[in-house]
Parts: structure tokens; sequence; C-alpha cells
């Protein structure tokens, strides 16, 4: 008798369980998401934000540095969404990116700046390589 309690009380405290989850999962759902293009762009300006802080640039350096972080940005995402390639081929890839915008950003940075963003680089890529 004790035994059919205890598993009916088990068995309720199980069906709530998954209903408060279900619950919740429902009400995520339920916000609406950012659009990609907001998503984008967002991230595009929190980047360089970020950047901006940590090397301290000009008003006119944030504006040569937007489209090439744009560009940059965008194929670093059709690289992730590239599923024929392996994690090795992806990192290679990032790596060419990197050398292909770093002239372009030296033309842009002083001598300081860009000894600050070769070291952010530097930790973002080990931080990619831990993942």
């Amino acid at each position: 008798m004790k035994k059919r309690i205890l598993i009916r009380v088990a068995l309720s405290l199980v069906i709530g369980i998954l209903g408060f989850q279900q619950l919740g999962s429902a009400a995520e759902k339920a916000e609406t998401p950012m659009p990609q293009t907001e998503q984008r762009i967002s991230a595009i300006r929190d980047r360089l934000k970020e950047i901006a802080e940590k090397l301290g640039l000009s008003d006119e350096q944030k504006e040569r540095i937007k489209p090439i972080l744009r560009s940059e940005m965008e194929k670093m995402r059709q690289l992730r969404r590239d599923d024929a390639l392996s994690r090795t081929e992806k990192l290679k890839k990032f790596q060419s990116l990197h050398e292909e915008i770093t002239p372009k950003l030296k033309s842009i940075l002083t001598a300081e700046q860009f000894e600050k963003w070769q070291k952010l680089v530097k930790e973002r890529k080990a931080r990619w390589q831990k993942e």
C-alpha cells in the first residue's frame, strides 16, 4: 500500500516537473527572435565597440575599420556554416582571413594600436582552439 502511494507521488512529481519544463520552453519560443540582419549589425557594432575601447580608436579610425570588420565577420559567418570543412580547415581559413585584413588594419592603426590588435587576435585564436 505504501509502495503504491510512493509511486503515485513520484509519478506526480515527474509529471509536474515535465509540465513546468514545457511551460518554460513554450515561453522561450514565444519571444520573438531578432532577425538575422539585425543580429549581424549588432554583432558588428559590438565588435567595433570592443576594438575601439581596447585600442583607443579615433572616430576616423572607427569609420575606416567598420567596413573591414563587416566584411571579415560576414566571411567568418559563412565559414562557420560550411559543414563541408573540418575544424582544422576552418582554422586555416580563419587564419587566411586574418592575414587578408592585417595589412589593411596596419595602414589605419598606429604602431601601438597595431601591437594591441595582434595581441587581441592571438587571444581570440587561443580561445577558438580550446573550444
